[in-house]
């Protein structure tokens, strides 16, 4: 973010719920978020995907009449930059590469806006100059609803169970191969067929995403979601209970804290003192760690970002290894954490859905539920779609199941959504 705390923040010394509801709403109002990390873990075999978004206060197509619409205050705290700079942020690339965004109540301004014909009217010479000059080239226009995506909100749309599939041009998805084509006959037919397979997987994984979000789980993550809520989806309400409501009932029903999580292993003294940076050592150096396998080209620690703490790609992936490692603590050291509590345990669950491809009824126990896979072109079963298979993979996979019990246990239901707040004590989301 460019900053983390307000004007009050060092104006109160209240340590109350309120107070630090108050102090990180006023910071998510105030500051822009500059990058975010998200790493997706698929249950079979600890497989991952971690990717790094540079986000850009910037409109694209770059147009001056929209922004004097939509006037977005861009506000940098020092010290958040000097952090920044020490960490080798890189400012350059989230303004020039960084992935654009509207959130729910600028995407509706600007779709009032472009309905009043002024889009085009609006573009800057520059882009207008190259639209202009790709209409010569290909003799294809750009699309006219390009001022209204919702860019990076796509994103959060499919974690929070939104609508995103059918804002989606399915042929930004083509792959080259499908546009560098000779016009055949077969081959207009085959893109045409591959178009609609990808309007209809779009669709698919947008019902199974309303149907049953995934698990969020972050480390320290209470300012992160006053952030996500502010810029993407509507204002933050004006005090903590509406807020736990907002978070638990319409957007993320399912929350895994880490930090909050390490302070009740049992027999754990230390945790709630560590960062995310010490615990991620601890679990990896652990004689009984069992690594989590990057699939190719999305490996945290070689995806052209800097590998170290700080950096929000690699600190998610430090989320999901010390994730990990504190969930199989858990259920090492107390095996009654496995016992199912109430359908939609959590307090904010949204209860059993049978397993994808199973006509049994019965809902699978091996906790890959617990995860949802964000690809809609990849395999289906849980896994990225280059896992092993055989013996050896179901092995791994039947290990890999006692550590991570499903969202229904009772080990969710006593931790889950439950966020640590520093200097309170912890806010229970489900409490509204």
């Amino acid at each position: 973010m460019t900053g983390v705390s307000g004007h009050s923040a060092s104006k109160t010394l209240e340590h109350t719920e309120a107070s630090a509801y108050h102090r990180a709403a006023e910071a998510a109002r105030t500051f822009q978020i500059l990058q975010i990390g998200l790493t997706c873990l698929s249950h079979t075999g600890y497989r991952a995907r971690t990717f790094t978004f540079h986000l850009t206060p910037e409109f694209v197509p770059p147009n001056t009449a929209l922004a004097k619409l939509i006037d977005r205050k861009l506000v940098l705290s020092y010290r958040s930059f000097l952090f920044l700079k020490e960490n080798n942020f890189s400012f350059d690339k989230a303004f020039s590469q960084g992935v654009p965004y509207l959130s729910r109540s600028e995407g509706a301004e600007a779709i009032r806006w472009e309905q009043g014909g002024r889009q085009q009217q609006g573009w800057d010479g520059e882009y207008k100059q190259r639209h202009d000059s790709i209409v010569r080239q290909t003799g294809k226009q750009t699309p006219s609803h390009t001022p209204h995506l919702p860019g990076f909100r796509y994103v959060i749309e499919a974690l929070v169970g939104g609508p995103f599939a059918n804002a989606i041009d399915p042929e930004l998805l083509m792959t080259d191969d499908h546009h560098n084509n000779n016009n055949i006959q077969g081959d207009t037919n085959k893109k045409a067929a591959k178009l609609t397979q990808l309007r209809l997987n779009l669709r698919l994984y947008e019902q199974r995403l309303k149907k049953r979000r995934p698990v969020l789980i972050g480390h320290n993550p209470f300012l992160d979601l006053c952030f996500l809520h502010e810029t993407f989806l509507r204002p933050l309400p004006p005090d903590a209970a509406a807020f736990r409501r907002a978070i638990n009932k319409d957007f993320f029903p399912r929350i895994i804290d880490t930090k909050y999580l390490s302070s009740q292993v049992p027999g754990s003294r230390t945790g709630k003192n560590k960062n995310l940076e010490q615990l991620f050592y601890e679990v990896v150096n652990h004689k009984d760690f069992s690594p989590i396998v990057p699939e190719p080209g999305f490996d945290a620690r070689n995806n052209g970002c800097a590998a170290a703490a700080h950096n929000a790609g690699f600190d998610s992936w430090m989320t999901a290894v010390v994730f990990v490692g504190l969930a199989r603590k858990m259920v090492m050291r107390d095996s009654s954490s496995l016992r199912r509590g109430p359908q939609g345990g959590g307090g904010g669950g949204i209860g059993k859905e049978e397993a994808p491809g199973s006509s049994s009824g019965r809902r699978r126990d091996d906790g890959s539920e617990l995860f949802r896979e964000l690809s809609p072109f990849a395999a289906g079963g849980g896994s990225w779609g280059s896992a092993e298979s055989g013996p050896a993979a179901a092995a791994a996979a039947a290990a890999a199941a006692e550590f991570i019990p499903p969202w229904e246990c009772e080990v969710w239901r006593k931790y889950g959504n439950k966020l640590r707040l520093g200097g309170v004590g912890g806010m229970d989301l489900t409490r509204w």
